[in-house]
């Protein structure tokens, strides 16, 4: 079984069509990043309501459930997004209470930036864990990448 056009390396994985789930977050996080902080006055304002809400409400438990089950065929996709949804609500609080005991303390600043950080850095977690999936299909089949 070869299949045409499949990526023949990590690095060619990491560029290929299979990550563009990983590329569309971080565009997602990075639009959330730029309207929530630029966007002020409407009618941009309700982007911003949107992505801002996607950003808090989505994202922090999309980038939990792609790290936990990176396979992608653990979970129904509507698993997979009530599982997101559901861990937002969870990880958010305790983002609040660690912020509450820094400096810092819990403003539009500390919450954006640990938010996206936390986001980024399982999203990452992500993509190494599905890489290395992706190595132990090559390596089990050979031909499935030559």
């Amino acid at each position: 079984m070869e299949l045409e056009g499949a990526p023949r390396s990590a690095i060619a994985y990491i560029f290929s069509i299979e990550s563009a789930w990983y590329w569309l977050s971080i565009a997602l996080v990075a639009a959330s990043v730029f309207v929530v902080t630029l966007v002020t006055e409407p009618p941009l304002i309700y982007v911003r309501y949107i992505l801002g809400a996607l950003m808090l409400l989505f994202l922090p438990g999309y980038a939990i459930v792609e790290t936990l089950y990176p396979r992608g065929d653990e979970l129904s996709p509507l698993e997979r997004l009530a599982l997101a949804i559901g861990l937002s609500f969870a990880v958010l609080p305790l983002i609040g209470l660690a912020l509450n005991y820094t400096p810092w303390g819990i403003g539009l600043g500390p919450v954006l930036i640990s938010t996206n950080a936390l986001t980024i850095a399982l999203l990452t977690t992500a993509l190494v864990r599905k890489v290395k999936i992706f190595r132990m299909r090559a390596h089990s089949y050979p031909h499935f990448c030559s």
